[in-house]
């Protein structure tokens, strides 16, 4: 993949399927990796979710409602 770039952040995602042991049936887990200029190692979230819709669509989502709770 190579050096991340050196003058913007970088995001990739990617959506994966997961049991955890206490769990009864696998769900389905976005990663969102975002490398930023500057810095070794990059920045890695994830969420657990039903929405079957595209993974970077599904981050904006959550991201907008975190922030509309936080007025609340």
């Amino acid at each position: 993949m190579g050096r991340p770039s050196l003058t913007k952040a970088e995001r990739f995602y990617e959506d994966f399927h997961y049991q955890a042991q206490s769990w009864n049936e696998e769900r389905r887990v976005i990663a969102k990796i975002e490398w930023h200029p500057g810095e070794r190692f990059p920045r890695v979230g994830f969420i657990v979710t039903n929405l079957p819709m595209e993974p970077d669509w599904v981050m904006g989502f959550y991201n907008q409602r975190g922030t509309a709770e936080q007025h609340i």
